[in-house]
């Protein structure tokens, strides 16, 4: 029984563990083209994606305060790819990479900049439709910033 019992810890102590956190990515990526289907993601996306944003900005240029207009749909460039599974109930299963052509960042009330950042999230589709205030728990576990890419465009 003992053994059972150290078995049973070994497991969900590896499971736990930062290395059994890692995203792997598998499958070929591809672009959605498909107007309702790129719409679908970025709405679903919108809550992380204006977060993951702001809080880029608010620490690269030390800013009080930040305004986006948001990109036009048609500007928005997704491709999405499948994530290696594993056996545990809390990965992720896509990754999404995110272009957002913005025409004016408003910093501090003044300062406007032009700019095309790619966020790239990892997204868990099982607890995504379920993240909301009802369940704050699943909203941490539903979408994780993998890499956000930032560059300066002329104004």
């Amino acid at each position: 029984m003992k053994k059972i019992l150290m078995l049973f810890f070994l497991i969900v102590l590896y499971f736990n563990s930062p290395a059994a956190a890692e995203v792997l990515e598998a499958g070929k990526e591809i672009e959605v083209k498909n107007v309702a289907a790129k719409s679908f993601i970025y709405k679903t996306l919108d809550h992380w994606i204006i977060k993951e944003s702001s809080d880029f900005y608010h620490e690269k240029f030390n800013a009080k305060s930040v305004m986006m207009d948001p990109p036009e749909m048609s500007d928005i460039r997704i491709w999405i790819k499948e994530v290696k599974k594993k056996p545990v109930l809390s990965e992720y299963t896509h990754i999404v990479r995110i272009y957002l052509p913005f025409d004016g960042i408003t910093l501090n009330e003044k300062t406007e900049i032009k700019a095309a950042d790619t966020i790239v999230l990892a997204v868990n589709t099982d607890f995504i439709a379920f993240a909301n205030s009802n369940n704050p728990h699943l909203i941490a576990k539903s979408v994780k910033l993998m890499d956000y890419y930032h560059k300066d465009m002329k104004k």
